[in-house]
Parts: C-alpha cells; structure tokens; sequence
C-alpha cells in the first residue's frame, strides 16, 4: 500500500531524472540540483573515479547532504571525476515526450493565423497557447517615423529621402540616373536625355540673338548663337 494520500486522482507517470557533473574530490563540493529533492536518500550519486574500471557510488548523508530546499548538494566524499545524479522516482503529472514524438508530426510548411503553438509563460510558470497571428504581429509592430508600415512589410514615408540620405557621387560632374531603363546609376547628361524644343535662350549662356525681318520691318525669324 502506498504510504502517500492524493486528492483526486495520483501520478500515473514517473521518470528516473538524471544530472551529470564533474566530482572535484576536494571534500566541500556544492552541486546546484536540476531539480529538488525531499532527502538525500532519494538521490543516487555516482563519481567514475576510474574510467573504464567502474567507480563509487556515494553513501547518503556520509558521502554528501542535502541543503534544506533541496536544491543544492553539498559532496564531501573525495572522490573526483566524471559523475552523475540520479532521482529516484522523480514523479510528474504527464508523459515525457521525446524528440521521436515531434518528428513522427506531419510538417506544416505555412501556419494559418489561427494555428496555435504551446508557449511557457515565465512570470505564469505556466504553459499557454497562442496564435500565430499574435506571434506575427509581436515581431512585427507598426512602425514610425521615416519607415511606415510594419517590420515585415516596410514602407518609405513620402517626403521622407533628404540629401544625407541618399548615395554620394564617387565622380565629379555627374548625376544619380540611367542612360536606359535599369539600374540608378552615376551618369553625364547626354543629348537623348534632351527633350525636342527643351533647351530656349533662357537656358543658354553668352547669348547673340540675331532677328531676320522682312522689307517692312517684321521679324520673320530669331536665331540665337553663341556670342564672342
């Protein structure tokens, strides 16, 4: 008969918790514990002393104690090496899942925004469920400024490329632009980038306007050229 009373229903599941360390052997050795224990006769521990020839198995309470939250054990056997801890009948409230439980798990290439991952919540200590629309949207807030839209999806303001902002010119006398559809690049104005009937004497310097008029007086006809 079991010597522990339960309300509702008992542990169904029990699992042998297992910790490796390394022994010192210096006779004070303090070992923080993966997981508490009530006694230090729950713990089996044991320091390969030499390998290949077997080891020691610690004796409780002479070889090593147990803190009063019993999470850290204190070894004052001399031994040293690689050792390990053992729970004797670490008990839980659920299977233990191994790496063959996910890997047997049809792969999902796309999630849904309604799909739902399992999450531990820290400050709850306890396992939660969200969606994965809210996980999209935690690492990818709306964002300001000079970008607009969201991280995942980013956007230039209007107005928002000042001149510090933008490429320098390597060469002199050269601006930002194409020759041909494609790429920015740095470019000489040429002449296809003229425009037919573009350029007037506004835009021309050291000017000589010559008129050509007719027998009574009327220019018929204006020529400009460039002057001496």
């Amino acid at each position: 008969m079991s010597t522990e009373s339960y309300i509702g229903k008992s542990p169904t599941y029990g699992i042998f918790q297992r910790q490796d360390f390394t022994a010192t052997g210096t006779g004070s050795q303090s070992v923080a514990l993966d997981y508490a224990a009530g006694d230090p006769q729950q713990l089996l521990v044991f320091v390969v002393v030499t390998p290949g020839s077997g080891g020691l198995v610690l004796e409780p309470v002479d070889d090593y104690t147990l803190d009063s939250l019993g999470t850290t054990l204190t070894i004052t056997a001399t031994g040293s090496g690689a050792a390990w801890i053992i729970w004797l009948g670490h008990k839980i409230t659920g299977p233990r899942f191994s790496t063959s439980h996910i890997t047997s798990l049809p792969l999902l290439a796309t999630p849904a925004a309604a799909d739902e991952f399992v999450i531990y919540d820290n400050s709850a200590t306890k396992l939660k469920r969200i969606n994965f629309a809210d996980i999209e949207a935690s690492i990818s807030p709306t964002l300001a400024g000079d970008v607009g839209g969201t991280l995942l999806a980013t956007v230039i303001q209007p107005d928002s490329v000042t001149y510090d902002k933008m490429q320098d010119i390597v060469t002199a006398n050269r601006v930002l632009g194409a020759v041909s559809a494609g790429t920015i690049i740095e470019t000489q104005v040429v002449t296809a980038m003229i425009s037919n009937d573009a350029v007037g004497s506004n835009q021309l310097g050291a000017v000589v306007r010559l008129d050509i008029k007719n027998s009574v007086g009327v220019t018929v006809k204006t020529i400009f050229g460039a002057g001496v």
